[in-house]
């Protein structure tokens, strides 16, 4: 029993240790493979290939995500994609997650992305 316990504890302590990319990774890593003009299918091939589920939204998004848009961008948005990494870091008393929102134009071709980290009590 206690080395079960031993056990239990030393993965909890690697994974309090080690978290998952950071906000600004995932932004590089977007930049790098996402550039501006791609389509949906090669957006949602792109996040399926790193195990990160995803979903299409064809009409135009509304709420504060949005807003974080440039406006200049804001006027061709036509519909979405949303998706997350749930769990990339744990506290003691939180956990965080990462948010992505990809904007598409009319031809469903990528305009814009966003990368957010939220944080919420587990």
């Amino acid at each position: 029993m206690p080395l079960a316990l031993l056990i239990l504890l030393i993965g909890g302590l690697f994974r309090y240790c080690n978290p998952g990319p950071t906000e600004e990774e995932i932004k590089s890593l977007l930049s790098k493979n996402l550039p501006v003009g791609s389509n949906v299918q090669q957006v949602r091939t792109f996040l399926e290939s790193r195990q990160i589920s995803c979903d299409y939204y064809p009409n135009l998004p509304h709420g504060s995500l949005f807003d974080e848009v440039e406006p200049s961008k804001q006027r061709v948005v036509r519909g979405y994609l949303t998706a997350g990494i749930p769990e990339v870091e744990r506290g003691f008393l939180t956990k965080s997650g990462l948010y992505m929102q990809f904007y598409f134009d009319k031809d469903k071709r990528l305009v814009d992305y966003i990368v957010k980290k939220w944080v919420m009590a587990p």
